[in-house]
């Protein structure tokens, strides 16, 4: 994991890098050293999870602090990436992420728990599945790292303690 260092609008960004390996959502799940939840689960079971192999993706990381309570709306955030020229990352990105972090990268980072930009989900089966939900990597006191599909209430603001992850197009090599 590199910090970056850009002007103070750009202070609050982590880049880094990831993989892909071929694997298959159950092979996700039988070598997981993470915690996967239920609905992460459901995710990886269904057709909307794709495995790629030998595809390398650099992510950028802002941290919740950078953003107003106005600006930490999930459509905002959304259309921050978007002015960026930033990408939403492939599901497959979440979970290589939950593989290379740990509860020390959170904390060294400055947050909480990372939520993946991808598309909205509507997780299969869920009780509520009319509201869309974001992969989200955390990690508990006992550097268990987890990884689940989380709600995103569309008008509420997320904390100031998350991190919002985007992936860089390959073409750039700025943030």
């Amino acid at each position: 994991m590199e910090e970056l260092s850009h002007s103070p609008n750009w202070e609050a960004i982590i880049t880094l890098t990831v993989t892909s390996t071929g694997r298959t959502g159950s092979g996700f799940i039988e070598d997981a050293n993470y915690f996967i939840g239920v609905d992460a689960a459901t995710v990886l079971r269904s057709d909307m999870f794709e495995a790629t192999t030998g595809v390398t993706t650099r992510v950028v990381i802002f941290r919740g602090n950078r953003f107003t309570r106005e600006q930490r709306l999930p459509n905002e955030l959304r259309d921050f990436g978007f002015s960026k020229g930033l990408l939403q990352p492939k599901l497959e990105v979440a979970f290589l992420l939950a593989e290379l972090l740990d509860q020390g990268d959170l904390d060294q980072m400055g947050v909480r728990r990372i939520m993946v930009m991808h598309r909205p989900l509507f997780v299969p089966g869920y009780p509520w599945n009319l509201v869309p939900s974001l992969l989200t990597i955390g990690a508990y006191e006992h550097e268990i790292v987890w990884l689940d599909a989380r709600l995103t209430i569309l008008n509420g603001p997320l904390s100031e303690d998350d991190g919002f992850a985007y992936v860089v197009p390959p073409d750039r090599a700025y943030v």
